[in-house]
């Protein structure tokens, strides 16, 4: 099993290649990343794969998923606010005021 360190972080090759497959993947619109990125997170948690995961349900439209793509990523990392301010885009989005100003506050910090 072979392992990438990046700063503080330790990532597994094969979840790497899946979170990597996954962007590509999504962004090029050739195809459905869920399976890959739900296989890097599975693997390892990295905040990458949620990141890429929540942005591709964004970029379809799929906001409940979306939203809870990003619940799950706070879940475990707490203190990064770029999940709090990509659910509270999603909430403005969707008109949920409420949700979206929670979000901004909580991403402030």
């Amino acid at each position: 099993m072979r392992f990438y360190t990046a700063g503080t972080h330790t990532v597994q090759q094969s979840a790497l290649k899946s979170t990597l497959e996954g962007f590509n993947v999504g962004i090029g619109g050739d195809g459905n990343p869920v399976a890959l990125l739900e296989q890097a997170i599975a693997l390892t948690d990295h905040a990458l794969a949620y990141s890429y995961l929540g942005l591709y349900y964004f970029k379809i439209a799929a906001y409940d998923q979306a939203i809870a793509t990003f619940t799950r990523a706070i879940e475990q990392y707490k203190e990064e606010p770029f999940f709090y301010a990509s659910r509270c885009l999603v909430y403005r989005l969707i008109d949920e005021d409420e949700g979206a100003g929670v979000e901004a506050k909580a991403a402030e910090y």
